[in-house]
């Protein structure tokens, strides 16, 4: 099979599954008649939760042990050079696998701070919303503050009326 048949296959099956799962699974009304996996699916295409949080995390520790194994191999390395005036010598990379031991994982977790705390600002601000649309809505009247009740208007007369 030649590569463009199976982008033009694949891209053909693509739009038909997507349009299944428009139709199957993506309406709200549908979510409460679905299975498991399905209900899964449906909240992994509403970006119901992030999958780039996990990705981040396991990233995270393959990047830091990696980190710690490349300076401890380092640390047993060399190269052979020849010098006319010294002749032949060693040099170690053990200073440069140790420092690679103990800074590659501090520099890598700030670097991987950094990106969680936008996916934690991502998420959290998420969170609010979804408390903010279950909680009861305050009534507000004509100029965005909340509406007073009967009681408080006769508590605050001493007010000045807003211009």
């Amino acid at each position: 099979m030649s590569l463009t048949t199976a982008v033009i296959i694949s891209s053909i099956v693509a739009l038909i599954l997507s349009v299944l799962a428009f139709v199957l699974i993506m309406p709200k009304s549908k979510r409460d008649g679905l299975n498991k996996f399905f209900r899964w699916v449906y909240d992994l295409f509403h970006f119901r939760f992030l999958i780039l949080e996990y990705i981040i995390k396991g990233l995270y520790v393959i990047c830091t042990i990696g980190s710690i194994c490349f300076g401890f191999f380092l640390l047993f390395s060399g190269y052979e050079s020849y010098s006319s005036f010294t002749g032949y010598s060693f040099q170690s990379y053990a200073l440069q696998g140790l420092i690679i031991m103990i800074g590659g994982p501090i520099a890598i977790r700030i670097v991987f701070e950094l990106i969680m705390m936008f996916i934690l600002v991502v998420k959290n601000t998420s969170e609010i919303n979804m408390k903010m649309d279950a909680s009861p809505s305050v009534k507000s009247s004509d100029n965005g503050k909340p509406a007073k009740s009967a009681d408080n208007k006769k508590e605050d007369s001493d007010e000045l009326p807003d211009l």
